[in-house]
């Protein structure tokens, strides 16, 4: 055990980790047309309870960073107080970003009878991107 297997890549770290969370648990209900939400029988909207779940599953391993997330304000507090410690995009990131958006174009495009070229896709991708990450 131990190390990590190349194929895998670099393990994200824990702090990266509830930042992604928080990606899967906030940016779906800030988003228009979300499915993270269900109808309670007095008609108010609540979280689904698999949030933790995917918390655990991404890797999470210390509950203390989304334990007392129980709704989407205690969500949007811990966001915030993880934005405070991030920089601004840098080439890096800008790297990657175009990376992932022309991968995804690139697989949209390859299928046998695509909906669309490739750059379509790659302008679809952008939209949605800057729809739902505003």
């Amino acid at each position: 055990m131990g190390g990590t297997q190349p194929e895998w890549g670099v393990p994200i770290s824990q702090v990266d980790v509830p930042r992604t969370w928080l990606d899967f648990t906030l940016t779906p209900p800030e988003s228009p047309g979300h499915t993270w939400h269900r109808t309670d029988a007095g008609g108010a909207e609540q979280p689904v309870p698999v949030l933790a779940d995917i918390a655990y599953l991404l890797g999470l391993e210390d509950d203390s960073f989304y334990r007392d997330v129980t709704d989407h304000d205690s969500a949007q507090e811990l966001r915030h107080l993880f934005d405070l410690t991030i920089g601004p995009p840098d080439e890096n990131s800008r790297v990657l970003t175009a990376a992932m958006v022309g991968a995804q174009a690139d697989l949209l495009a390859s299928a046998p009878q695509p909906l669309m070229p490739r750059a379509e896709f790659f302008d679809l991708i952008h939209g949605i991107l800057r729809r739902h990450l505003r």
